[in-house]
């Protein structure tokens, strides 16, 4: 009679370890790609900054999931610059009419230095810029190479 054990304690310590590896190595590399694309989307659009509000206004979130894992998210704090929403997502043509408590609009024409008033006029809208959809599909491959980079280390493949 051949007798056979198998001591499966060090295997399930070695993917203990693999596993808090993992978690570890993951999470920096979530954490580093949500840097990433937040200052690639800061650095690359195609609206007139004036004021850098809307620049200061892209942020990142980061939380824990159930699992252990960290979920990074990269987004317009509308509270820095309410006016986000509107370059990033465009706007159609408009009327834009005379506050509630005034007759009619008025502005300083910049050509004539003449004061100038109107009941309201269309404006043609805001030309749509989605840079941080764009951020994340042209960052794609280094989030990716990142994330694959984090796994292979913590495996240590």
């Amino acid at each position: 009679m051949i007798d056979v054990s198998i001591d499966a304690s060090r295997g399930l310590e070695r993917l203990q370890k693999i596993h808090d590896n993992l978690l570890t190595e993951v999470t920096k590399g979530v954490t580093q790609s949500a840097t990433i694309i937040r200052d690639f989307a800061k650095a690359r659009h195609r609206f007139l900054s004036r004021s850098g509000y809307l620049e200061w206004s892209v942020d990142k979130t980061e939380t824990v999931s159930n699992s252990g894992f960290v979920v990074a998210a990269v987004y317009l704090d509308l509270g820095k610059a309410p006016y986000g929403k509107f370059i990033h997502g465009g706007t159609k043509s408009h009327f834009v009419g005379p506050p509630k408590n005034a007759k009619a609009l008025s502005w300083i024409d910049p050509y004539t230095g003449k004061r100038c008033f109107s009941k309201g006029h269309m404006v043609s809208g805001i030309k749509r810029d989605a840079f941080l959809y764009e951020a994340v599909t042209l960052r794609a491959d280094a989030v990716s190479k990142i994330i694959a980079d984090s796994v292979k280390k913590a495996v240590n493949i």
